[in-house]
């Protein structure tokens, strides 16, 4: 994966077993914790964040499908979405039903030990974040099809408050929630009753609407007065999609436009120092061309600058980026390499250093 800008190079393979993926990058960017393929099923393994010393973290959980997990800001426990293993002692006490043995219930994973609890039994949660200086979780529970809604959970498992009855729209390309203003609110997306970008008052429940528009597709916080956001248009008698990126302006109002209309999806938004924000960038082709479009850029919000940091061959799953912003964790996919009866499933993960990619200071 050649990066385009100097001084650079190559990002670092950290896996060569073609059965690797979603990275999880701990905050101290010393640890990834990672999916890997054992038979007959996924593990939960980590590795030193140079790719050194891979063990198995865990025999007792099989890692939900396309889950992603999150450390705690310590560095000293993970946030997994699993599936007890069916040879381990917890299959004996914790019953699933199909729709909890899709998504897994929320288990915490010691870092160090491997020690996993169950900390929900059941409640289909869609995802779960933890917030600031807490030892409480950020949790979105599934409602209907397509649709959750915003709870906090304890290091118990327990629902400590509902917060709202907003129906946040649930999709694996944006993130279910975005917490802002130091972690005392929570900003979700709504397709149902009245779509837009809405607040949740983390202490209270109370939601406002901060932003209407059919046609948005994500929203990011800057910083504590300005929310990115990204509308979208997609033609699919032509097979196009344009999209808008644009800052709110504190009163919600109006939109000073980052970037002129692009040709393609972009997702899996996420903020870099100094107000630039990594996103994916896809262009709408074939199913099988879609992957080889797809590349991680940098987007400079002040100026509108748009970054090619990848540029290689399919792009799999979300990023992650530590908590410094310097460096950023990523799989590939080879969708040529696949021969499910090796076990081989074109999957590996590589880290980008973006130490070499230097960013200005905003002046919004």
């Amino acid at each position: 994966y050649q990066t385009t800008q100097q001084p650079g190079g190559l990002a670092t393979r950290l896996t060569y077993d073609a059965s690797s993926h979603l990275p999880a990058l701990s905050p101290d960017g010393k640890k990834i914790a990672f999916v890997g393929f054992s038979f007959p099923h996924d593990e939960l393994w980590l590795m030193n964040s140079d790719g050194s010393d891979k063990h198995l973290l865990s025999e007792a959980l099989v890692p939900a499908f396309n889950k992603p997990m999150h450390w705690s800001h310590d560095s000293r426990r993970l946030l997994v979405f699993a599936t007890p293993c069916p040879n381990h002692d917890h299959h004996e006490h914790h019953e699933h039903n199909l729709t909890t043995r899709d998504w897994g219930d929320l288990w915490l994973v010691d870092a160090e030990t491997g020690e996993a609890q169950p900390l929900t039994n059941g409640q289909l949660l869609y995802d779960a974040q933890w917030l600031p200086n807490s030892d409480q979780i950020a949790a979105v529970k599934f409602v209907e099809r397509e649709y959750a809604s915003l709870c906090l959970l304890n290091m118990a498992g327990e629902i400590v408050t509902e917060l709202s009855d907003v129906k946040i729209r649930q999709s694996p390309a944006v993130p279910s929630i975005s917490l802002w203003q130091g972690g005392k609110e929570a900003l979700v997306l709504s397709t149902k009753d009245t779509p837009g970008l809405w607040s949740i008052n983390l202490d209270t429940g109370e939601s406002k609407l901060l932003f209407q528009d059919d046609c948005l597709a994500w929203a990011l916080p800057l910083d504590e007065q300005h929310i990115v956001v990204a509308i979208q248009e997609i033609d699919e008698s032509q097979g196009t999609c344009l999209t808008s990126i644009g800052i709110l302006t504190p009163d919600r109002e109006v939109i000073a436009w980052v970037t002129e209309t692009l040709e393609g999806s972009t997702f899996h938004p996420c903020l870099r120092p100094a107000s630039h924000i990594l996103l994916f960038c896809r262009s709408m082709l074939s199913t099988e061309e879609m992957h080889r479009k797809s590349d991680i850029w940098d987007l400079d919000t002040d100026s509108g600058q748009l970054s090619r940091l990848t540029e290689g061959t399919d792009l799999f799953e979300p990023f992650q980026l530590d908590a410094s912003g310097d460096s950023l964790v990523f799989t590939t996919y080879d969708h040529q390499a696949v021969n499910a009866a090796e076990f081989n499933f074109g999957q590996d993960i590589w880290k980008l250093r973006l130490k070499d990619f230097p960013v200005s200071t905003p002046t919004h």
